[in-house]
């Protein structure tokens, strides 16, 4: 458990990841990847074999599931989830709220919050707000 009045660094490999409070990064295998400049919000999960690339952002109470990469300068919105295997490509931006079903692979920036599935990834069903 991280201490919530916090903020926590961790360093490994001479780079810095500042994680915000009550985030779970779990890393138990050396393919989990971090990459410089990310930023992880609060009460975020970071799952085994996910992989984070430089420069990307990942929204407060966001779920990046089991071996899920997100490519260079990604965005993430709050509340999202990333199914196993999913893949967001570099400069795409997912919106809150949104759901990736395992294996899907985001090509674009997404317009709408919902649940997208599939290669490319398209709507499947859009969220109700």
């Amino acid at each position: 458990m991280i201490d919530r009045d916090h903020d926590l660094s961790i360093v490994r490999q001479a780079k810095v990841l500042k994680l915000a409070r009550s985030t779970v990064y779990y890393e138990p295998r050396p393919d989990s990847h971090v990459g410089p400049r990310a930023t992880i919000g609060q009460s975020c999960i970071l799952n085994t074999g996910c992989i984070v690339e430089h420069d990307c952002v990942v929204g407060d109470f966001s779920h990046v599931s089991v071996n899920a990469t997100l490519a260079g300068r990604s965005r993430l919105g709050s509340f999202v989830f990333l199914g196993a295997g999913a893949t967001i490509i570099g400069r795409c931006s997912v919106p809150d709220g949104t759901v990736c079903g395992a294996g899907a692979v985001v090509t674009r920036s997404l317009a709408v919050s919902g649940t997208y599935v599939g290669v490319p990834a398209r709507l499947a069903k859009p969220s109700y707000q």
